[in-house]
This record gives C-alpha cells, structure tokens and sequence, in this order.
C-alpha cells in the first residue's frame, strides 16, 4: 500500500507541498499575501482527501482540498461569510491560532480566533464553524472586551469523539490585578456546553509569571489527552503536564505532572500519542544542547532515535496509518543546508528516509503543516 505525505511550508509567500510515495514531488499550488503568516493546518476524510487550512490574511482563511491528484481551492472563510450565519455577527477580522479535524461522516470542523472591531477594547474570541460540503455552520463559541484590552481567549485545539462530537480546547487570559490564566474546554452534545477549566491559575500581577500554554489534543479510544505546559516564573523551559477527559463520565481525571523543564532547563515537544489495538504508541523530543528525540510503547522504556550524521536535527510531528506505522517529519540542519526528512517506524525498528531539500534555509513551526494518508 503506498502512502502519502503531505507537508505544506509557508516560507514567505510560497506555499510548498511535497508528497511522498515511490519518488517525492514538490511544487507550489498557492500564493500567499507577500510576508503575510499563514499558519498552515492539516486534516484527512476517510475518502482519500486531504484539507489545508491556511490564512491569506487577517479577513481571508482559505480551504484548499487535495483528492489525491491535485489541489483545489474550496472557499475563503471570511467575516462575510461567518456573519451570514444567524449564530453570528459583527465579526471583522480573523487571528493567526486555528485548528481543523474531519469526523466519520466527512464533515468539516475547525476553530477560529476572531474580533470584533479593533484597537485594544476590541472584542476577541473563539468561534467554531462545521461544513458539510455544501454549506457552513458557525457558532461563537466565547468572546470577551475589555477597555485595555486584558480579555482574551485564544490558540484553540479542536477534535472530534467517536459519536462525532466536537470538543474544542482553548487559552484564557484575563490580565487585569489579579490575573488569570486558564485553559477551557467546551464541546457539543446537542448543545455547546458552558466552558470548564481544565486547569488556571489566579495571581500576581506580574507579566511572565505562573503562564498557561496550550500544547497538543488527541482523541485515543473515544477519551481526550490534553497536553499543555505550565511556566511558574517566566522560564525559557516550561514543565509539561496531561490531563485526561473520560467520555463516559464528562469529566476531567485531574492533572498529571510529565516532564520538568524548569529544574532541566530543557524544552519539551510532545510529537504523538496513539492507541493501536490494546498498545499506546507516544514520542516526545528534548532539547538540551542538542535534540534527542524518544519513542515508546505502553510503560516501556522510553528508546532514543537516532539524528542523521553531522545533523541537528528538530521533529515537527509524529503521524500514523493507523495499520501500525508511524511516520515522523523531521526538519534538518547541516550549515549551509536545510532539509525535510521522514523517520518511518514498521512496528520493529525506526528508519531514516532520504532527504527533501527546502527551498530556503527558514522553518518554523508555526508555519509547517503535516500530515499522512494511507
């Protein structure tokens, strides 16, 4: 069975799609605003097309389509479009954090960071929209204003349970004496349900202190794993800790502690994690003076991958087939030369794949997008 791997890099204004089967092609299929940030986002149907969820600028997000043989442009999402819906109204531009999922019967999902007006006491919040290939739903999901402009909620994650639901993860901030942080959760079951914390924290007043940062969302055996990361004194290297929402009982099982970068001073990237049959397949990379990337399944010894020679080398993401492979997009450094490579798991041993060549020595995560279809 080949498989397909689709990576969409953002370097200026290029969008760059490279695709992996018996040979890799890449190309440009889109132009972007000159310098504008695109912030580019992946989602698989369970039909063989891949969507592309890409910001043109601050009033035009685009949806490309991928069915295997080309691309194509779907619609732009602007404020025109959303304020159509009677759900909402007065929405004038659009934020830089969005996220986008499918569900079993091909829908579209996605969360949007969105304003009302502008300046500092503009309205910000999250709204959620959901297409079903021929019209849109939105619905706003939270928004707030303040006078100085210390209400805020944004970077949502957004995935879809086994009964199709949507469940969206996001960041609170009110930055008024005394300031909270809080990262929410809110999802649909007939109705969107009141947003809950997940975990927040109230305090001084100082910038930098006691931060809340949104980090990965997955849906394993019809339960959410939140990932998120907690600064407690304006650290380079945040602590990364997981929650666990049960499905069963609508509620979160409590935080639990994972890594310490504050103590370390290392920084932590969730890449993965994954139910397959009764086994949990989970990668994570720590950067200290150099990268190491690990992999393990179930309470197993975390195993070290091995970098490619001379290479400083930065996992962006792990993905699967879902038939037991997994496949690791890795961005590759070796002065003057900067690469894409896949590191491919077979259920036995890690392989490092061959390398694509950037266009340009600038990557960033922020604006690579990654996924891989059967």
């Amino acid at each position: 069975m080949k498989k397909y791997f689709y990576i969409a890099t953002c370097l200026m204004a290029l969008l760059l799609i490279s695709r992996g089967e018996a040979a890799i092609t890449q190309g440009t299929f889109a132009g972007l605003t000159p310098h504008s940030w695109a912030y580019p986002k992946m989602a698989n149907d369970n039909i063989g097309n891949t969507y592309l969820l890409v910001k043109e600028e601050s009033t035009i997000i685009e949806l490309w389509k991928y069915n295997g043989t080309a691309w194509s442009h779907v619609v732009d999402i602007t404020p025109a479009l959303v304020n159509a819906d009677a759900n909402v109204s007065s929405v004038s531009t659009f934020g830089g954090s969005f996220a986008i999922t499918t569900d079993a019967n091909n829908n579209i999902h996605i969360a949007l960071t969105h304003y009302k007006g502008t300046g500092v006491s503009s309205t910000r919040g999250v709204m959620y929209g959901k297409y079903n290939g021929v019209t849109w739903d939105f619905e706003v999901l939270v928004e707030y204003s303040h006078p100085s402009g210390w209400l805020s909620a944004s970077d949502p994650r957004i995935v879809v349970d086994d009964a199709n639901n949507p469940h969206v993860v996001y960041s609170y901030r009110d930055s008024e004496d005394p300031r909270e942080y809080a990262l929410r959760h809110t999802y649909l079951d007939g109705t969107w349900t009141a947003s809950t914390d997940i975990v927040s924290w109230t305090g001084a007043v100082d910038s930098g202190i006691n931060e809340l940062f949104v980090r990965n969302l997955y849906v394993n055996s019809n339960d959410l794993y939140f990932y998120y990361a907690y600064d407690d004194n304006a650290n380079t290297s945040p602590n990364i800790y997981y929650d666990v929402f049960n499905n069963t009982t609508d509620s979160w099982t409590g935080n639990t502690f994972l890594f310490d970068g504050v103590t370390s001073g290392d920084w932590y990237t969730i890449l993965g994690r994954y139910i397959e049959g009764s086994d949990t397949y989970f990668a994570y990379s720590r950067e200290t003076a150099t990268n190491t990337t690990y992999f393990k399944i179930n309470a197993g010894a975390a195993t070290a991958l091995a970098n490619k020679a001379g290479r400083d080398d930065y996992p962006y993401d792990m993905e699967t087939d879902g038939n037991g492979n997994y496949y690791m997009l890795v961005w590759s450094y070796a002065d003057p030369n900067t690469y894409f490579y896949m590191r491919g798991y077979n259920g036995t041993s890690w392989t490092n794949c061959d390398d694509v060549t950037q266009l340009n020595s600038y990557a960033d995560k922020s604006e690579t997008a990654y996924t891989v279809r059967p």
